[in-house]
């Protein structure tokens, strides 16, 4: 079994793709929820997302070794640590925002010299979340251009981040998910 289908099999085996009437973080109605909490804590999808992830920046590290990597809060988090391992890297934890406590930081771990990042979350719907924080790091003197996700909803998340000058890369789409629901479950 290749990287792909096993890692569609396990969101199918730990209950990570649910039919039914969910709400979204939008608040846009679905009968789709994707639950890829079940999938960014379980050991083996971990190392195939960060091998995948940590092979889609090879070329970029080689040119930028202080890459920034970033892990969104909650989801981004696992992924981003396993990566940061994998590649020998540290990583920045993103609270989403400013803490009301102590330092008041946004970001917790330090960023390299680079003004290069590179945002690591688990799915990607509409988009708003991603580039919400594309815009706080380019606030902050920052460059992003991509944003690697496992999971693209396609539901306009890629052309909202295009339209920033940032590319997404999903290593799987609702469709994918879908098909393997219906081929693993039926």
């Amino acid at each position: 079994m290749d990287w792909k289908e096993e890692l569609l099999k396990i969101y199918v085996d730990r209950g990570g793709i649910l039919k039914g009437d969910f709400t979204l973080t939008s608040g846009k109605k679905s009968n789709l929820y994707i639950d890829s909490r079940l999938v960014s804590t379980f050991p083996r999808s971990l190392e195939i997302i960060a091998e995948r992830f940590a092979g889609w920046l090879e070329d970029e590290l080689a040119q930028t070794p202080g890459l920034n990597i970033i892990g969104p809060s909650l989801s981004g988090i696992p992924i981003a640590a396993v990566l940061s391992v994998t590649l020998q890297k540290p990583f920045i934890i993103d609270r989403g925002e400013k803490k009301g406590h102590g330092t008041g930081k946004r970001f917790e771990g330090s960023f390299t010299d680079s003004p290069k990042c590179v945002i690591i979350d688990d799915l990607v719907t509409r988009g708003t979340t991603s580039v919400e924080l594309v815009d706080e790091l380019r606030a902050m003197g920052k460059e992003v251009d991509r944003v690697l996700a496992v999971v693209d909803r396609n539901e306009g998340g890629a052309e909202l981040l295009k339209d920033k000058g940032v590319t997404l890369q999903a290593l799987l789409s609702k469709e994918e998910l879908l098909d393997a629901y219906d081929r693993y479950t039926g």
